[in-house]
């Protein structure tokens, strides 16, 4: 459920709430002097985009080919440097037939693609609405395996040391053989009674599974196992009521060599010693999307979409910017000297990483629920329409 639905729906069922209470318009969008700008170096339909269930669809890449899926089964891999399409496949559901002629008469139905893409040397990894973990041969789509799980996946599959990971919505984790997608082990968190709709994604590093959930907690796997290395708590649940004391973390978190940067909502943004779970520093902060990060600073789209930077190696806030509050943001994207953002109308902004000004605007077609995407210069940027587009700035 969006931020602002589950705020809203508590208003309303309030008796005292008052008509400025209620007032959770975005915020108008203000001229300024543009210093950089931006181009579109190629853009191209990949489907249909996602649906009205809050999937975040994520593209891929490995080498020159960037992958793509849409909510209705479609995968595709393209050239990163010109959009020019490789091959495409389809998914299809098996056909649900109960009889000689219902099977004669039936065709198969697409799969309802809820998360994705994951990528590693030989596959790619995609999760569906209804439980399935999905593999296919990264060089042509082709069908590897598929594996039943408990529940939905809305956040996208990773693969290391011959394990693929994957979070499923009733706070499960599975690790499955990257072979043959058969179930290794299976970790079960302990789920609040409610929750924001949606799912961190897990990290790998080396031979260790990094994994958030919506108790407010992050856990370190061992690959090949699934035995807990550590455990760390990122935020406490506080309050009376259980809309209070939500404290999912439905961002992927954010590695950058041993640090890792985790945020919650109505929580913190911590640092983590990825190797050890030792905290190092941890801020009050609240956000449904992951962090990113350089040398210098972390970046969050923090709560009633403030962007924020806080610095990497204290957590001191250094700047913040409230031009774009209530704009339902994507997560920030470091891109060479700006933070990029999507707002809720599709206009990518630009934010000068030094002092969090806007920079940069330009109007794309839909909004972004999943994350940007940089590879060298270039921001890659899937649409919930199913426009997938590359471009590339420049100052003025």
């Amino acid at each position: 459920m969006k931020l602002y639905t589950l705020v809203l729906a508590a208003l309303l069922l309030g008796a005292c709430a008052s008509t400025e209470e209620l007032e959770l318009e975005p915020k108008e969008l203000e001229e300024f002097a543009e210093s950089v700008t931006l181009d579109d170096v190629w853009s191209r339909d990949v489907g249909s985009g996602q649906d009205a269930r809050y999937t975040r669809l994520v593209p891929a890449i490995y080498g020159d080919t960037i992958y793509a899926a849409d909510i209705e089964g479609r995968v595709f891999a393209l050239d990163k440097t010109n959009g020019k399409i490789r091959w495409e496949v389809a998914l299809e559901d098996s056909v649900e037939a109960t009889g000689f002629f219902s099977a004669l008469w039936s065709s198969p139905k697409p799969v309802p693609v809820s998360a994705g893409i994951g990528v590693s040397s030989e596959r790619l990894l995609l999760g569906s609405y209804k439980g399935e973990l999905i593999a296919l041969d990264r060089n042509n789509g082709e069908l590897l395996w598929r594996t039943q799980l408990s529940s939905e996946i809305l956040s996208e599959p990773a693969e290391t040391a011959g394990v693929v990971v994957a979070t499923t919505s009733d706070g499960k984790l599975y690790g499955l053989d990257a072979e043959t997608g058969k179930e290794k082990w299976m970790f079960e968190s302990v789920q609040p009674v409610l929750t924001l709709r949606g799912t961190s994604a897990p990290v790998v590093m080396g031979d260790t599974v990094l994994a958030a959930f919506d108790n407010g907690k992050i856990y370190a796997f061992e690959a090949e196992t699934g035995l807990i290395q550590w455990e760390q708590r990122v935020a406490i649940p506080k309050g009376k009521s259980e809309l209070e004391r939500i404290v999912d973390i439905d961002g992927t978190p954010r590695l950058a060599g041993d640090l890792l940067y985790v945020v919650s909502y109505q929580g913190r943004l911590v640092a983590f010693a990825a190797s050890t779970g030792r905290p190092l520093w941890g801020e009050d902060a609240s956000s449904v999307q992951g962090p990113s990060s350089d040398y210098n600073q972390v970046y969050i789209a923090g709560a009633m979409d403030k962007v924020q930077a806080f610095s990497s190696s204290t957590g001191v806030l250094q700047w913040e910017n409230t031009d774009l509050l209530r704009r339902e943001l994507s997560a920030p994207m470091v891109w060479g000297s700006y933070v990029a953002v999507v707002d809720l109308d599709g206009y990518l902004h630009l934010l000068d990483r030094n002092t969090g000004a806007m920079a940069g605007r330009e109007q794309l077609g839909a909004a972004v629920r999943g994350r940007l995407l940089v590879d060298g210069d270039l921001l890659y940027v899937l649409d919930n329409d199913g426009e997938l587009s590359a471009w590339r700035n420049k100052p003025r």
